[in-house]
């Protein structure tokens, strides 16, 4: 598929209004390990839960579809629980749960039945008495399909017969097992018991999804058991254009940061053990469900700093209103803005790279920063209400400011105020330094109290600087931006209410923006 058509796909799988059956919302009561009314909601075609081993995942998942076939269960496994669906029809509109056709509602566990049925098939005498009088399926053998599928096993079949057997588990008579018979362009043949696991597994899960009927509620058990990186990509991608195409609504367990990066946090649940059992919770950033994969976040930018002063003075600011930011783009020191300068005039890839740059200069660089605007590197500057450079912003805040700062730091006031007198005429660069040195306190700490004071003193500019550094770089939807206000509001414990107004009074006709924040404030460009 091209990246365009991939792209298109997993945006209509969040279009709610293309599916004509949908499960919204669920509780379940009294499930053995979990909290004891444990809900949560469902906003796309696909929606994948992950979280530690032994944490639930199967459980949920197991418990979740045997709800939907049954409604009150009361088993060994999971004690006697009861599950409580939000069914909705294509306009929005909630259904009854009687109004379900049981047999639209699946589940796999892609590796477990592949490893079931190769252990059917070589304890078998004769392979080929199973086949006889079984006529070959061409579900696969469309040549679109067989292109898609050999993308994702990295092969170049020339044929994909498969062979239906049914009744093959007399405990478990629904169970039907595909036998692979595949012929590759260069004419090798071979079948399932010949295969490799995951290139067997690839062909299950695509013979699945199309064995299925339309307007199916499918769950699907961690779907990249065996596959590489490069194949649970491309399967994510098949899985959201099956989806779109033939309605399907999903929900899967995963492991895997290339599965949840293709679902995205927006529809990424997070399993969570507590004392109380276990919860689940929406993250906020995708470090927050890499760390229960134990996976350590890696850096996917930068941000260019004149000095230490800059770096501690964008830090504090990014920390106040957006700490994940800091986990996705490392703060450089570059040693002055003519470095800065340099990297932005000179930095022009003929790719695109996966780590991005953005370039911060100090507010006493207005005209220069908008001299660099038209390069590949986004530019910024730093807040500053009189276009200062950071060293001298902080100092002008602590000389209006320093009975409370000396209040939080718990310093005489008239103390502080003696040091700030004696010291006005020092360098810019050295004075917080000295007086920090005369008080005993280490020169970050006076540093990080003025600027938390600085940034209550100026909400809107600071928030307005961390977004536009949130949503740097590529033109960005009006929704987005606005997503990203109330996570700030939610991580700083504060009410932007003045800055979603100056966003939502700038909506335009074209769907995506581009924000930057120069000396004037923050800048929304077409």
């Amino acid at each position: 598929m091209r990246t365009s058509e991939i792209s298109r796909f997993w945006r209509k799988s969040n279009e709610l209004n293309n599916f004509n059956f949908k499960l919204r919302e669920l509780t379940l009561h009294n499930l053995d390990g979990f909290e004891s009314e444990f809900s949560f909601s469902v906003d796309s075609s696909i929606t994948a839960i992950c979280g530690k081993n032994g944490v639930g995942k199967t459980t949920l998942l197991r418990a979740i579809y045997q709800g939907l076939k049954q409604q009150k269960i009361n088993s060994p496994r999971f004690g006697e629980y009861t599950v409580d669906f939000v069914l909705e029809d294509q306009e929005g509109k909630k259904v009854d749960f009687e109004s379900i056709n049981h047999a639209n509602v699946h589940y796999i566990d892609p590796f477990d039945n592949c490893s079931k049925i190769r252990a059917y098939l070589t304890t078998t005498d004769n392979v080929e008495e199973l086949l006889e009088g079984v006529d070959y399926s061409p579900v696969l053998n469309n040549d679109k399909i067989k292109g898609e599928i050999g993308n994702i096993v990295g092969k170049n079949y020339r044929q994909i017969e498969v062979y239906e057997l049914e009744e093959l588990f007399p405990h478990d008579p629904e169970f039907i097992v595909p036998f692979f018979k595949v012929t590759t362009s260069s004419g090798i043949e071979y079948n399932s018991l010949e295969m490799g696991t995951g290139e067997l597994i690839c062909l299950y899960i695509a013979w699945f999804l199309h064995w299925i009927e339309n307007n199916s509620i499918l769950f699907i058990e961690e779907i990249e058991n065996s596959l590489s990186a490069y194949s649970q990509k491309l399967l994510m991608d098949y899985l959201a254009k099956i989806s779109v195409s033939r309605k399907a609504w999903c929900l899967i367990t995963s492991h895997s940061e290339y599965v949840l990066g293709k679902v995205g946090l927006a529809n990424t649940r997070v399993l969570c053990e507590l004392v109380s059992g276990v919860k689940i919770v929406k993250p906020l950033h995708q470090s927050k469900y890499l760390r229960y994969l134990g996976i350590s976040p890696q850096f996917r930018g930068g941000i260019m700093l004149e000095d230490s002063c800059a770096l501690a003075f964008c830090k504090e600011l990014i920390n106040r209103f957006n700490p994940f930011l800091l986990k996705e783009k490392e703060l450089i020191g570059l040693g002055g803005e003519s470095n800065i300068e340099k990297v932005v005039k000179h930095f022009q890839p003929h790719k695109k790279p996966d780590y991005d740059l953005i370039a911060v200069f100090d507010a006493d660089m207005g005209q220069k920063v908008k001299n660099l605007t038209s390069f590949s590197v986004p530019v910024a500057s730093l807040p500053s209400k009189n276009g200062y450079s950071p060293e001298v912003e902080l100092w002008e805040h602590l000389v209006a400011e320093y009975s409370k700062i000396s209040e939080e730091l718990s310093l005489d006031k008239e103390e502080l105020f003696s040091l700030i007198d004696i010291n006005q005429a020092r360098d810019h660069h050295d004075r917080l330094k000295i007086i920090s040195d005369e008080l005993e306190i280490s020169v970050d700490r006076f540093r990080a109290i003025i600027i938390k004071n600085w940034i209550d003193e100026n909400l809107i500019s600071a928030a307005e600087f961390v977004l536009a550094l949130s949503c740097s770089g590529e033109r960005i939807e009006m929704s987005d931006i606005i997503s990203q206000i109330s996570i700030m509001e939610k991580m700083a414990n504060v009410n932007l209410l003045s800055l979603r107004n100056v966003v939502e009074s700038e909506q335009h006709e074209k769907e995506k923006v581009k924000l930057t924040y120069l000396n004037e404030g923050l800048q929304i460009n077409v």
